[in-house]
């Protein structure tokens, strides 16, 4: 069984390239390097954007807390000029077909 982290937020107005760009090159690799994760993406809105949200699956809701436990504080501060507010996200868990 795995988790999956939806998190939605947006851009502030004339940022997108610069928050994809971090994204990338920052915050996908630290996600994906961390023990418990079983992958992450990152989506942009086709008809807004402004608009991204984040595909992450864990081993578990502890394994993601731990993750950002360990996030160095200057990621924080550095993505927030590029936010258009706070991030939203939510946890979702996968139903298995049998």
């Amino acid at each position: 069984m795995s988790l999956h982290r939806i998190g939605e937020f947006s851009a502030r107005e004339g940022q997108e390239q610069a928050l994809r760009s971090f994204f990338a090159t920052t915050v996908l690799p630290f996600i994906r390097a961390s023990a418990g994760n079983l992958g992450c993406e990152l989506l942009q809105d086709c008809e807004r954007p402004a608009r991204f949200i984040v595909v992450e699956r864990w081993e578990s809701a502890e394994a993601h807390a731990a993750s950002l436990a360990s996030a160095p504080p200057e990621a924080f501060a550095a993505v927030l000029p590029l936010l258009d507010g706070m991030p939203a996200g939510a946890w979702y868990l996968k139903q298995e077909n049998r």
